[in-house]
């Protein structure tokens, strides 16, 4: 079924939460009592399957996914790619989008299409292509294309299929370029194929100055460009080709070639140096076919000192008239649209150039727009108008310049990764954000509110649960935090025996038993040296008593499943795992099978001899509170073609000794029934790095992810 989506004004859903405060109740989100499992109250939701089961998206609800490609064929007809295989298509130039899957967990990098009918979508992860001859209705994987890391996708004007990127040889990664003239049924490495290749649209092959007129069959210098003369070619549009190469005729350093009927001839002419550079050079290094282009200052003391833009090709230079009082290495974040376009945003705002860099002006940025020292990007579509990426991987389009921005569908918020999560009822629980933000929910996660933010240094806060009626968490300044009513307020607990070291883990047991760990930093000769250490309280935080060190070696990860029983594993290349049954006053050396401890991610205490540890590829399991532990084989993980290593694993629950999940990035969940002796891969409709998961029952539970994700089963994920 497809569904339609709304331009910014029509699709942006309105949520009514009516929230109730959480009572004040017992427990500690533990296990409930067997019963048949109950309807789902999450029908209407996106979810895994039909009638409101599987795992279905709570947060955020307008937008379940990534946006990763934009491409318009004109001014009306588009496509957007994005992640778990979805394809969006508009014939209104944005206003409406109907939604597609060309996949489950297909992560779609790149888009194009030759007409209405016939595209192509690039599954850069996967090395895959996929094909659709119905406008993106459907989907089929083409022949497997002979590359591991296809990078970009290109359809030239005479149908040849051009993908660019790496391959390895033996233990190293070099560039390849692959190509199909028939769609994708067969593929072709070319004759010498190498880094850097440009493709025209006509299907001409440039590899530096050798270029092949027959598909990439043979190569051949071109007679313009000298044998010693180093460089070539760097980019084609239509029929203009342009290269850069090395000349050693004083003053000049490098010279432009230009060709305007698809390479056949040249002119070539240097590259000036602007007047008062002295012995510095201008280096072009973007050009675009209508002979505009950027270059940077390369020689001084401080390399990209400032921007040069061309008009004629490279042949003259001028710098730019930046804004009075604008640092010109501001300019190292700007964002090229074409070669007269460009913005970059400082501390007094945004600015943007229309005319090469002659005249400055202030730039309003789309809503929302989150301006990172990377991962910010620019273009123009094949429409004209302006599509800017933002570093959250959000996705805006302005046909009138940069007046009025249009959002891409899909593209999900830029809020903090949930780190932790409980439940007290069925219905009534909280999420906490890496940030200190605090979520809470009174229908099972239908609706969330934002509660308060807890601290505002972002630290990494975790560890939400709740004991004997009262909340416990840490917060984004790495401190305690405790409610007791329900979380509506909150108050500070020092661990006064810590100072100021920050708290990195914390459980309480019952009203008055409770575990801190902190982090200890010293300098010493060879850097800083850090450490956990054990804290323990007996009166509900009022004070703390420090436990023993780990005696000279250094603790990566550290918990306790009840006042008495604690887990650690070292950090200092041994692997090796200790327990303690005394609340952390001893430390045994415990029996491993292998290696496991090392970068251990998740300790899971189950009951107070059932334990789990994750690392990020893998699992271990002690039956006897952390004395022995073997390791876990976790089935059905899946390949991930031309990488060496599978999703990383980040967190770990158990409904009860044998019902559980186990989530990680790239989307994953697993779902064990056995004790972990089997897992199951199960769907959902994503691929965010899942952080945190919380089991309520064997049927209910609920999973966090970057960006505030958040999905919850009423039917044990299926």
């Amino acid at each position: 079924m497809t569904a339609v989506i709304r331009g910014l004004h029509a699709r942006r859903v309105a949520i009514a939460i009516a929230f109730a405060a959480l009572a004040a109740c017992g427990g500690d989100g533990g296990t409930a009592g067997a019963s048949d499992p109950p309807p789902s109250p999450f029908s209407g939701l996106s979810c895994s399957a039909p009638a409101g089961a599987g795992w279905c998206w709570q947060r955020p609800l307008a937008t379940a996914f990534d946006v990763h490609d934009l491409f318009f064929l004109d001014a009306q007809r588009g496509w957007a790619a994005g992640e778990n295989g979805t394809v969006l298509r508009t014939d209104d130039g944005g206003g409406t989008w109907l939604t597609f899957s060309a996949g489950r967990r297909s992560r779609l990098s790149q888009i194009r299409f030759a007409d209405a009918l016939n595209g192509w979508a690039l599954v850069a992860q996967d090395a895959q292509l996929l094909r659709t001859s119905d406008g993106g209705r459907s989907w089929a994987a083409t022949a497997a294309p002979p590359i591991l890391f296809p990078e970009t996708l290109q359809l030239t004007r005479s149908g040849m299929l051009v993908l660019s990127g790496g391959t390895l040889v033996g233990r190293f990664r070099i560039g390849l370029t692959v190509l199909s003239e028939d769609g994708g049924n067969t593929w072709r490495v070319p004759a010498g194929a190498g880094t850097g290749d440009v493709v025209t649209d006509s299907g001409v092959i440039w590899q530096g100055a050798q270029r092949s007129q027959d598909g990439g069959r043979t190569f051949e210098r071109h007679p313009a460009f000298p044998a010693l003369r180093l460089g070539g070619v760097i980019g084609s549009e239509g029929r203009r080709v342009w290269a850069v190469v090395d000349v050693d005729t004083a003053p000049f350093h490098q010279a432009v070639g230009w060709s305007e009927d698809d390479g056949e001839t040249w002119r070539f002419w240097p590259v000036e140096t602007p007047a008062g550079l002295d012995t510095r050079r201008v280096e072009p290094a973007w050009l675009y076919a209508d002979g505009t282009g950027w270059g940077y200052v390369r020689g001084g003391l401080i390399e990209n000192e400032f921007w040069g833009h061309t008009n004629d090709a490279g042949r003259t230079w001028q710098p730019l008239a930046l804004p009075a009082g604008v640092d010109p290495q501001a300019l190292s974040g700007g964002v090229r649209i074409d070669g007269k376009t460009l913005w970059f945003a400082d501390t007094s705002g945004a600015w943007i150039t229309r005319d090469g860099g002659q005249g400055f002006s202030a730039f309003a940025l789309p809503p929302g727009f989150v301006s990172g020292p990377f991962g910010s990007s620019g273009s123009r579509d094949s429409a004209g108008a302006i599509v800017l990426r933002d570093s959250d991987g959000r996705s805006w389009r302005s046909a009138d310049d940069g007046g009025h921005w249009m959002p891409v569908p899909g593209a999900t918020a830029g809020d903090a990764a949930i780190t932790a999560l409980s439940f007290i009822s069925a219905t009534q629980g909280m999420a906490l954000a890496s940030d200190g933000v605090l979520l809470a929910t009174a229908d099972a996660g239908l609706s969330w509110a934002r509660r308060t933010r807890l601290g505002s240094k972002a630290t990494g806060a975790g560890h939400l649960h709740v004991a004997a009626g009262q909340w416990w968490l840490v917060d984004g300044d790495a401190r305690i935090q405790r409610s007791a009513d329900g979380g509506l307020t909150w108050g500070a607990v020092a661990v006064s025996s810590a100072g100021s070291e920050p708290v990195v883990a914390l459980r309480f047991f019952t009203a008055s038993e409770g575990v801190a760990t902190t982090l200890a930093c010293v300098e010493q000769d060879i850097g800083r040296v850090c450490d956990l250490w054990a804290h323990a309280t007996q009166d509900g935080g009022k004070t703390w008593q420090r436990r023993a060190s780990p005696a000279g070696n250094s603790v990566a990860a550290m918990a306790f499943g009840s006042a008495l029983r604690g887990v650690r594993v070292r950090n200092d290349g041994s692997g090796i795992v200790e327990w303690s049954h005394d609340g952390g006053i001893t430390w045994p050396a415990a029996s491993v099978d292998a290696p496991f401890g090392l970068a251990a991610t998740k300790i899971t205490w189950v009951d107070e001899n059932l334990v789990w540890m994750v690392n990020f590829r893998g699992l271990a399991r002690s039956r006897d509170g952390g004395r022995t532990w073997a390791s876990v084989t976790v089935q059905e993980l899946p390949e991930r073609p031309g990488q060496t290593a599978q999703p990383f694993l980040r967190d770990l629950a158990f409904a009860d000794a044998n019902r559980g999940w186990l989530v990680g990035e790239d989307g994953i969940v697993m779902a064990t029934t056995d004790g972990g002796e089997s897992w199951q891969l199960q769907p959902v409709s994503t691929q965010q790095a899942l952080t945190s998961v919380f089991a309520l029952d064997a049927q209910r539970a609920w999973i966090g992810g970057s960006r505030g994700t958040l999905f919850g089963t009423a039917t044990g994920g299926r």
